[in-house]
């Protein structure tokens, strides 16, 4: 993705149709999986205290992942870090990229709007590393359910507040500049 000129109408077509290729490949391979190995969904349903597995293909209602069967690897639920959800969540990604690429380029005020995420796009590694600094540094790891999501809008206006005050004066984050300046010289290896 990062070498492709996203600039372009027909490359982002592309990349939408490849991203519902895999999402489909991703999701029916697992629900065709599931389906037809013998014993797959029983296997599944067995390892979660007897939730049903006939959703694993998509939802993540059937619990976490186990290594007691190989037939979890069938499954392309959410964070089952699986082959089937790793083309699906890819798949989803690169649609959710097109979309949001030609949604703003039709509305300069959507672009407006969308001006902080995209400043945090434009700085993603740091605001990633970021982040599992301020979680660490303020101790907000361990907080209750009730208080998860004010500190998930916190650090998100945080985040965003600073993109945007770092992309006004310089194109990319620290650490991307730094990235950048370790591999730069890999170019230079025919």
């Amino acid at each position: 993705m990062g070498r492709l000129d996203l600039t372009r109408p027909r490359i982002r077509a592309k990349v939408a149709l490849f991203g519902s290729t895999l999402a489909l490949v991703g999701y029916g391979g697992s629900w065709l999986a599931l389906n037809l190995v013998p014993g797959a969904q029983a296997a599944v349903s067995a390892t979660t205290d007897g939730g049903s597995a006939a959703s694993a293909w998509w939802s993540g209602a059937v619990g976490a992942p186990t290594t007691s069967t190989p037939d979890w690897l069938l499954v392309a639920a959410p964070h089952s870090q699986t082959t089937w959800s790793i083309l699906s969540n890819t798949g989803v990604g690169l649609v959710i990229i097109a979309a949001c690429l030609f949604a703003t380029d039709r509305s300069a005020r959507l672009r407006r709007l969308a001006a902080p995420a995209i400043a945090v796009g434009s700085v993603s590694l740091t605001a990633y590393v970021g982040h599992i600094i301020a979680i660490k540094t303020l101790g907000i790891d361990g907080l209750p359910t009730s208080a998860a999501l004010p500190a998930l809008a916190c650090l998100a206006a945080a985040s965003m507040l600073l993109a945007v005050a770092w992309t006004r004066a310089f194109r990319g984050g620290p650490l991307e500049y730094m990235l950048h300046a370790a591999t730069a010289p890999a170019r230079l290896i025919n």
